[in-house]
């Protein structure tokens, strides 16, 4: 806000808001200050503090995609979900970040700076940074989701989606998911009764400071269809991510599959040996990888020039996936196109493993007999 007196204070009673205008520079508000009530000086002294949070309502947010122009602007909203405030006394920082704040103290007092060591350093750069967690649990004490907050000391907030964790499929190397959509965090937590724990992880050392919290999530209106209930919508999740889990794990081994037989090929092509019937078998496995690809994925033909292809696997889990993004929850469609998914998914999966488990590893002994050269990822030979 600008640094202008305020002579307009209104307090939003049913949302905990207070709102505030100034003169020629528009209005402000401040979001849910309910906070407030319960900050002590004894509870900003300890190490760390959770504060009751509103009732959040339950809605999928409207997704705002415009092209207004520069001249017509609005402030960004909060981010949605249920909000959380808590306090750190002095916060948590990383053993380098403690030391380059005591060498910057000793910089302004012109003061010699001591190296502090190639052991310390080393411990420094393997160290995990801080972390801060909102634990949120159900009714029924089942973990729904883990939020990470800032460690910086005072007064921070975070807010939880009101989603699951995502499930989607992880990559080594990769550090988060990305996006804020449905797809990119998980399907949506059902209207109840949760509670909120405040915890440090230092070390891998993981320690509650305060909480639990309790407070509802609550529909922002009754809709005229009552959707699923709770156990049935619950049921669905398990449902889908099992089969959204089979589906990851074959559309990964088939890329490493196809991968492997282009190495297997190049190898061969510098093995001491004629070819023989090796490149047969080769060209034969990956001609069968390629209609194995078809099936799971549809023509790549047809996509090219957008021609439709029968629906695959993959078309009836997308249409299943949709049966998450609404507060309805799932419709019998959904159901239907999740067990066709299923059901395509088990015949995908037996023969992919085949090929995985068999079919590659018995060409790969081949090749090592023919003194072909290694190909990475084979491992170590026992």
């Amino acid at each position: 806000s600008p640094t202008i007196s305020f002579r307009d204070l209104v307090i939003q009673k049913e949302m905990n808001d207070l709102v505030g205008a100034s003169f020629g520079r528009g209005f402000f508000v401040l979001d849910d200050y309910s906070a407030l009530r319960e900050i002590t000086d004894a509870s900003l002294k300890k190490e760390g503090a959770l504060y009751s949070t509103r009732t959040a309502p339950w809605y999928v947010p409207k997704n705002v995609v415009g092209n207004t122009g520069a001249d017509y602007y609005f402030a960004e909203n909060p981010d949605f979900g249920a909000w959380f405030t808590y306090s750190l006394a002095e916060g948590f920082t990383s053993k380098s970040k403690a030391r380059k704040d005591k060498e910057k103290d000793l910089e302004k007092r012109n003061a010699s700076i001591p190296f502090p060591g190639w052991d310390a350093l080393e411990e420094e750069r393997r160290e995990q940074d801080p972390k801060i967690w909102i634990t949120i649990k159900d009714a029924n004490n089942n973990v729904i989701r883990n939020v990470e907050g800032s460690s910086s000391k005072g007064i921070n907030r975070v807010a939880w989606d009101l989603r699951h964790p995502s499930t989607r499929t992880i990559r080594p190397g990769q550090s988060s998911g990305g996006g804020r959509s449905w797809w990119n965090s998980g399907p949506l937590a059902m209207p109840g009764t949760y509670t909120a724990t405040l915890s440090k992880e230092v070390d891998g050392v993981v320690t509650q400071l305060d909480g639990p919290i309790t407070f509802q999530v609550e529909p922002l209106f009754e809709s005229t269809l009552k959707g699923v209930s709770y156990e049935e919508y619950n049921a669905y999740i398990s449902a889908y991510n099992e089969v959204a889990t089979q589906e990851s794990k074959i559309s990964d081994v088939l890329n490493s599959s196809l991968d492997k037989v282009k190495a297997m090929k190049l190898a061969l092509s510098r093995a001491p040996a004629a070819p023989g019937n090796t490149a047969t078998r080769l060209h034969d496995l990956q001609q069968q990888l390629f209609a194995f690809e078809e099936k799971l994925e549809g023509n790549k033909s047809r996509d090219e020039i957008g021609e439709r292809n029968p629906p695959n696997a993959g078309d009836h889990l997308n249409v299943a996936r949709r049966g998450l993004a609404t507060t309805y929850g799932p419709t019998p469609m959904h159901k239907q196109n999740l067990d066709l998914a299923k059901t395509m998914m088990a015949s995908l999966y037996t023969e992919i493993r085949t090929i995985a488990n068999t079919t590659i590893p018995q060409l790969e002994k081949e090749l090592q007999r023919m003194g072909a050269p290694y190909i990475m990822g084979q491992g170590i030979e026992e």
